[in-house]
């Protein structure tokens, strides 16, 4: 158990956003304690939010590309729209939208890797249903609430399908979790949205440099590669 700044437990918040060009909405779920928060184009209510959980955890599925930004582009009091345009449409990384995103701290966990193909591919690997939603991303006008509500159940699913995801995957999340643990010296939870090889180039103080001779390799002559050299 890890404890935040204020002494109370760390917890952990499952999250996703959906942004339409004059619409946006995010569900949060937190599962230890059975609550759930919603929140929909109500910029003041989700950055009181945040204050108050902002030493917590925030779980999601692609968040480190997209999600994470969108947070803090809120938090900012910038237009979600444009932010993901650049992300989505511009193909550009969040982080480069703005530098004050540096300043915002956010104990951010992404439960897909880079070897994952999206959360959809994961809904069908668990045998679940895959939802798409019937809402228009592109669309250029206020959502009808009708379609804010149609919005929200998809959103509400994907919430629902990353906490299985991050249950089928938590021996990654334990792993990291011990290591902050174990090496306390080295590590802080700060760290915990980094990636395995992040980690273990801070506990072992590995220093980056640039090399040339990465493929400057030998092949011992008892090994008969043959028309494989």
């Amino acid at each position: 158990k890890f404890r935040r700044k204020d002494g109370g437990l760390l917890m952990i918040l499952f999250y996703d956003f959906e942004v339409t060009k004059f619409d946006w909405l995010v569900t949060i779920i937190d599962p230890i304690n059975q609550k759930e928060y919603y929140f929909e184009n109500d910029q003041p209510a989700l950055v009181d939010f945040y204050d108050e959980h902002k030493g917590d955890i925030w779980v999601g599925c692609n968040n480190h590309h997209y999600d994470d930004y969108i947070l803090k582009g809120l938090l900012c009091d910038f237009d979600p729209y444009d932010i993901n345009e650049h992300i989505i449409t511009k193909k550009q990384d969040g982080w480069k939208y703005s530098n004050l995103f540096k300043k915002i701290p956010l104990l951010s966990y992404d439960v897909m890797t880079r070897i994952d193909r999206g959360l959809k591919v994961w809904e069908g690997f668990l045998g679940n249903m895959i939802k798409e939603s019937d809402v228009d991303f592109r669309i250029r006008r206020k959502l009808t609430p009708e379609e804010l509500a149609e919005m929200r159940r998809y959103n509400r699913h994907d919430v629902e399908q990353t906490i299985e995801v991050f249950i089928e995957k938590k021996n990654d999340f334990d792993a990291i979790m011990s290591l902050i643990k174990m090496f306390p010296e080295s590590l802080s939870i700060k760290d915990i949205g980094l990636t395995k090889a992040q980690i273990s180039a801070k506990i072992l103080e590995c220093e980056k440099t640039q090399r040339s001779d990465e493929f400057d390799l030998f092949v011992l002559p008892c090994i008969q590669i043959k028309k494989y050299k």
